[in-house]
């Protein structure tokens, strides 16, 4: 499983209105707008008096407002139960793959090709590797 927790793709495609935004930020003098925005004063003056500015200055005055500071909160929130249910849900495979480790190094049998062994390797659908890896480990055990 691949995690992808933000892409390009999760800008907003409808913005509020240029005015709205301002009047959200509790309307900002042209000279902190511009200074922010790293444009001149005459262009501030330019988008108000249009009502409108370019998408790229206002997606930045975006993420400053309200609607973007919930909306970059809500992503975080998602964001993290995702994360912690995929760190849930490899934590239970580890403790399934310990229990069968486990079942298969108490397996007590001389031969490898005994029927017992040989259903409890087909039992959790071993590889050969795994198989090679649990016998090595049992001959640790065993030297101890």
């Amino acid at each position: 499983m691949n995690i992808q927790l933000s892409s390009v793709e999760s800008a907003p495609r409808k913005l509020p209105f240029w005015d709205l935004m301002l009047s959200d930020l509790g309307d900002p003098p042209v000279r902190r707008l511009a200074k922010t925005l790293g444009v001149g004063e005459s262009t501030i003056y330019r988008w108000n008096h249009a009502h409108a500015a370019p998408r790229a200055a206002h997606l930045a005055l975006f993420w400053l407002t309200s609607w973007g500071r919930a909306a970059v909160h809500a992503q975080a929130v998602n964001d993290a139960q995702l994360a912690c249910s995929y760190v849930e849900s490899l934590r239970k495979d580890n403790e399934q793959l310990e229990a069968q480790v486990t079942y298969l190094l108490s397996l007590d049998h001389s031969s490898a090709n005994d029927a017992a062994t040989t259903a409890g390797w087909r039992q959790f659908g071993l590889t050969e590797e795994s198989r090679m890896a649990i016998r090595h480990a049992k001959r640790l055990r065993s030297e101890r």
